[in-house]
């Protein structure tokens, strides 16, 4: 049986989305999800139960349409949003 992880207490952003990745930082190892949504609410990526390392985290991305997107990165009961420009 696998360790039950804590949530992660902080979540920050890192930059913007280039390359299709998304960078983000754990205070530490920590089990978390990622929702990536357009304007309209139209979830165009979802990922669950990632298991994070403490510090820098990348996370490959599929291609999105040019505009904006909002990013929720979720761990435990702590939340992160983020609006970025996606496809430039």
């Amino acid at each position: 049986m696998l360790p039950v992880q804590s949530p992660a207490q902080n979540i920050r952003l890192v930059g913007s989305l280039q390359s299709r990745q998304l960078n983000y930082m754990l205070d530490k190892a920590a089990s978390h999800s990622v929702r990536i949504s357009n304007i309209n609410g139209t979830v165009l990526f979802a990922a669950d139960n990632i298991q994070g390392a403490s510090g820098l985290n990348t996370l490959a991305l599929p291609s999105f349409p040019a505009g904006v997107v909002f990013v929720q990165i979720t761990s435990g009961s702590l939340i992160q949003n983020a609006r970025l420009v996606a496809g430039y």
